[in-house]
């Protein structure tokens, strides 16, 4: 009995020891080609491989940052704060997001106080 949870353990060790560096390969091929879209100002593709990334770790603050760059340049402002929120949540790079966010807010608050007043100058923002 004890051989076969002996087996049985190395065989559960095993598949975690494979699974984990194809996840990892995986997440990495990810964020390279996210990194590139973006830098190509095709933020949609970015974003949506940024999302990918992040369904595979939620805990990488640098792939909420860059979703959040990425959300930003599409003007979806909401959202992009929020991935700030969490990119500074998870990271140790405050300094990094903090002022990202400021700026992403002061814009966002721009639009709306001219969102009911003067469409024309509330797209400005």
């Amino acid at each position: 009995m004890k051989l076969l949870r002996t087996k049985s353990l190395i065989v559960i060790l095993s598949l975690f020891l494979f699974i984990i560096p194809a996840h990892a390969s995986e997440l990495s091929k990810l964020i390279e080609k996210a990194d590139a879209a973006f830098h190509a100002d095709d933020y949609k593709t970015a974003a949506e491989l940024y999302t990918k990334a992040i369904k595979i770790d939620s805990s990488d603050y640098m792939a909420w940052l860059n979703l959040g760059f990425s959300l930003a340049e599409l003007e979806r402002y909401d959202e992009s704060l929020k991935c700030y929120e969490k990119a500074v949540k998870l990271g140790t790079l405050f300094r990094e997001t903090s002022p990202i966010k400021g700026e992403s807010q002061k814009w966002y608050l721009e639009g709306v106080k001219y969102e009911n007043t003067n469409t024309k100058k509330a797209l400005e923002y």
